[in-house]
């Protein structure tokens, strides 16, 4: 469930799409994600823009969404790393990761760099763990997704562990 880059797979709504614990996830999130076109939120994807999109996770060897099969950072981890994570790549941060990071457009790669420290000082499996909890409802215990506002099981309202949304989102 750790990317490459340093994203938490668990949270990605292409991955929830396909492996949400609750019938009521999928739904939710193919219905939120593949809408038809909408305006983008300043640091929020279109609704759309997940359209046809389920994804196992980056470094799965399963089914890849279409961002994650032609990733760059995917690519150079895999040819560079044995584990195919950036986190323990002498040129952390390179330009691949800080050029992701600096299009701004996406808020859940702000945390490209902390996480890949934090996968450096915990080690891959620990860190898994910790994102996974961070990463669940603290009400019901489901898990979110990135642009999640609220829990879809129980409405309870996005942690503050999480970064924060943009405050006119409105879902």
């Amino acid at each position: 469930m750790a990317a490459a880059c340093g994203t938490y797979c668990g949270a990605c709504p292409a991955y929830l799409a396909k492996h949400g614990e609750k019938e009521q996830i999928k739904i939710r999130l193919q219905k939120k994600f593949s809408s038809g076109p909408t305006k983008a939120q300043e640091g929020i994807p279109p609704s759309n823009w997940m359209d046809g999109l389920l994804c196992d996770g980056c470094l799965s060897g399963g089914e890849l969404a279409a961002h994650c099969q032609n990733c760059e950072i995917r690519k150079c981890a895999s040819n560079k790393q044995k584990d195919s994570r950036c986190s323990n790549c002498e040129e952390l941060p390179c330009y691949r990761i800080t050029n992701l990071i600096n299009m701004g457009h996406y808020l859940h790669r702000k945390e490209y760099l902390p996480n890949l420290k934090k996968i450096r000082e915990m080690g891959v499996q620990e860190w898994v763990k910790y994102e996974e909890k961070r990463w669940r409802c603290p009400q019901c215990g489901l898990p979110m997704s990135w642009y999640d506002d609220k829990c879809a099981g129980c409405g309870a309202p996005r942690s503050e562990r999480l970064f924060p949304l943009p405050k006119n989102k409105a879902q």
